[in-house]
């Protein structure tokens, strides 16, 4: 049986500290590694961390020992998977992430120099404890534990952290993302179709979502914990948890936090509005009885102005986006249930049946009644 050999990110901390005081000067990750590897610093074999427990059940400053323990691979030392070096030209997920893993997890490391960089895959950040800085193209954030920003592929973007910052990067690909993060939205259409719209508008531009989790909730650094732990079991069944878990994550982030969720995108740059999103959750939440008033009230802006910025954002007028919602509940309805016609044109927010069944038709190119008895014989 092939040997597994491997540095570990204590090793690499150690080496980028020395380089520093050396040098004054900061190194980058890749040529740290390959000056372990190439020394012949390397250890052989399985690394010793925890596997008969779930990382969650320890404290924090366990968890934070036994990172410093998991091993680096030499997986992207590989020709074909070399990182470019140009500074701004896109990382694949193949050069860093073990082919057979949809999520991968990773730490930051102190003294490393960073560079701005693009991905091909969605890169998730979490702060520990201390504080670090996302750097984009027009903007740096500040991240403080508990924060998370999630960088949509292609978003040029850099990191850069104080010396007692301890933070984290959770890799996932594109597909594993969709298959996640939007399926937890399948129910909320508008929410899903303005993420899309921002984290895959397919330019070099800043797009990234924003949490902010706190310290007083330990269910999200909890779960990345085991999200780690994960990455680097080694069984069959390891991807399919961290996938799963992963999922979780997200689940608890769109439950708990979604009043903190923030959208940055510099196309639009009013996406960047805390409150936008909370327009559009509050939308998808009370579409059966929301108006452009109620919603100008609700939010205190002036009406005309929250219909452009609702139209600049979303690419579709406030009553489009209402009626879209409210067609999309009847046909649920008539599908999957046996509620007449009025009744379901009552619950969506129509009192008047017949101008309910013109717009339905005007959608599905049948009448209420009719598209229901065409479901209803497919299922038969």
């Amino acid at each position: 049986m092939e040997k597994i050999y491997f540095v570990t990110y204590r090793q690499v901390e150690h080496a980028a500290e020395e380089h520093f005081r050396k040098y004054n000067t900061k190194s980058d990750f890749k040529t740290i590694v390959s000056y372990l590897f190439h020394q012949k610093k390397f250890l052989y074999d399985i690394p010793h961390i925890p596997c008969k427990i779930t990382w969650s059940q320890m404290d924090d400053t366990s968890f934070f020992q036994v990172l410093t323990e998991l091993p680096i691979m030499p997986l992207f030392l590989q020709p074909h998977f070399a990182v470019p070096e140009k500074p701004g030209k896109a990382i694949f997920a193949e050069s860093i992430m073990p082919e057979n893993l949809e999520v991968f997890a990773i730490v930051y490391v102190r003294n490393i120099a960073e560079r701005m960089h693009t991905h091909n895959f969605f890169e998730i950040n979490y702060v520990f404890s201390g504080t670090c800085y996302m750097v984009f193209e027009n903007e740096k954030r500040c991240l403080s534990a508990g924060d998370i920003c999630i960088i949509a592929p292609g978003s040029r973007h850099d990191i850069t952290f104080d010396d007692d910052t301890i933070a984290v990067s959770l890799m996932i690909r594109q597909n594993t993302f969709e298959r996640t993060f939007f399926q937890l939205l399948a129910q909320e259409d508008l929410m899903a179709s303005f993420f899309r719209g921002i984290l895959y508008s397919n330019t070099e531009n800043a797009n990234y979502m924003f949490f902010s989790t706190g310290t007083d909730h330990p269910d999200v650094k909890n779960t990345i914990k085991d999200i780690f732990m994960e990455c680097y079991d080694t069984d069959i069944y390891s991807n399919a948890c961290a996938t799963s878990r992963m999922h979780l994550l997200f689940a608890l982030l769109l439950r708990r936090f979604s009043h903190t969720i923030q959208i940055y995108d510099t196309e639009k740059s009013i996406a960047g509005r805390s409150d936008f999103t909370q327009i559009l959750l509050y939308i998808q939440k009370n579409f059966t009885s929301v108006s452009l008033n109620s919603l100008a009230e609700t939010f205190h802006y002036n009406p005309s102005y929250l219909s452009s910025i609702v139209k600049k954002n979303t690419g579709r007028n406030l009553s489009d986006i209402i009626i879209d919602l409210r067609m999309s509940k009847a046909s649920d309805l008539l599908k999957n249930t046996d509620l007449k016609v009025t009744e379901v044109a009552t619950l969506v927010g129509y009192d008047s049946t017949d101008h309910f069944s013109r717009l339905f038709k005007r959608t599905y190119g049948m009448s209420p009644g009719q598209y229901a008895r065409e479901n209803s014989r497919q299922e038969g």
